[in-house]
């Protein structure tokens, strides 16, 4: 089988990191799996290439390009084929409108078109009209959708009601990415905080839905209370100038750390002690499932489908999402009872890795893949 697979930006997230360890599984199972990037990224965060994977263009030099780029569709036309995949996935975005566009004008392609659907499609596509266009001129292209979660299956399929299947696959993490490279008190001492303190982590972009605000006011209620508790941040994007700011104004610039994009994971985890989620919205982020295969017991909000992978008082803690007092008493909790935070994470990593590693979740999407008709 032979899938391209089609991606905004080289920007080290997690639909991008979880495209990487598919194709490599793919290729490991004795598949064909190339990956393209739209454009490059600009900033923190970049991934840098690999031997199977390629930038389609430059960035974007106006609106229109940004939207629908009639150069960008030929080159991606022309791509496709070169690679003759049996498989075109795109993963949201302007990926989505170029997969239809390209299906649009190719009536007798030999290939699938698949999408992956990661987070709440009704929280951004807005107002009547705008779904209708959606619902006729882009979904009308596909063969097949993937969701990440039952939550977002289900809205897919309220929103657009389409005539093609729609799966719940989960994102898939390769365990072998989250093996320590250094030891927790060498990364610890590196990010000029204590041995003795207990670290909460922030792990994701800096944008206004992941709430880096939250976390800090949280964190800010945390300190109050005990200050012997610390603070990560790793991640970076257009929120981190106003959170540094917050950060001041709070008097928290002792407590917390900003990292900037952090690589080494698994080095990061293993110096954690509780992760803390504060998002707006979320599918399913790779981040929780990195957490529980790596040990860390987690605190994050019921939103999405993140009560479908974190079972509260289980395998870690849940919280209403404008509730901070009570996301600060599961920290608080975590902090003053060690053994219940290692009990947590314990059997989090056990429920993790019969379901959500990276060859578990491919051999389902070759199932179905099989599923539109393409074959192995």
């Amino acid at each position: 089988m032979r899938l391209l697979q089609v991606l905004q930006k080289n920007q080290r997230r997690g639909a991008e990191t979880f495209a990487r360890q598919l194709g490599t599984e793919l290729r490991r199972l004795g598949h064909t799996c190339s990956t393209v990037y739209l454009e490059p990224h600009r900033g923190s965060g970049i991934l840098d290439l690999q031997e199977h994977e390629q930038l389609l263009s430059p960035s974007p030099s106006g609106a229109l390009d940004r939207l629908l780029s009639p150069t960008r569709l030929r080159a991606l036309s022309r791509l496709v084929g070169e690679l003759e995949p049996d498989v075109v996935q795109v993963a949201g975005g302007h990926t989505v409108k170029l997969g239809a566009a390209m299906a649009r004008i190719s009536p007798r392609r030999g290939w699938r078109l698949v999408g992956r659907n990661i987070g709440t499609v009704s929280d951004w596509l807005r107002g009547t009209l705008k779904r209708r266009l959606y619902r006729s001129l882009v979904m009308s292209g596909f063969d097949g959708f993937v969701s990440v979660t039952e939550q977002t299956r289900q809205d897919f399929l309220a929103l657009y009601r389409p005539d093609f299947p729609v799966e719940r696959i989960a994102t898939g993490i390769d365990p072998g990415t989250l093996v320590p490279h250094l030891s927790r008190d060498a990364v610890r001492q590196a990010r000029a905080t204590p041995i003795e303190c207990f670290v909460c982590l922030f792990l994701g972009s800096l944008s206004r839905e992941k709430r880096p605000d939250r976390f800090l006011r949280i964190a800010n209620q945390l300190r109050e209370v005990d200050n012997r508790i610390c603070f990560w941040i790793a991640g970076d994007g257009p929120e981190r100038t106003r959170s540094e700011q917050l950060c001041r104004e709070l008097e928290l610039s002792e407590a917390v750390r900003f990292l900037g994009a952090e690589s080494d994971l698994g080095s990061l985890f293993g110096a954690v002690d509780a992760l803390l989620m504060t998002s707006d919205t979320e599918g399913i982020p790779r981040v929780l499932i990195e957490a529980g295969l790596s040990g860390v017991p987690v605190v994050a909000p019921q939103i999405g489908g993140i009560d479908e992978f974190v079972k509260d008082q289980e395998t870690g803690f849940l919280f209403e999402v404008d509730d901070e007092r009570s996301a600060a008493q599961a920290v608080a909790r975590l902090h003053e009872h060690r053994e219940l935070g290692r009990k947590l994470a314990c059997q989090a990593k056990a429920w993790l890795t019969d379901r959500y590693t990276i060859s578990a979740i491919a051999e389902r999407y070759l199932a179905f893949y099989e599923s539109l008709g393409v074959s192995r």
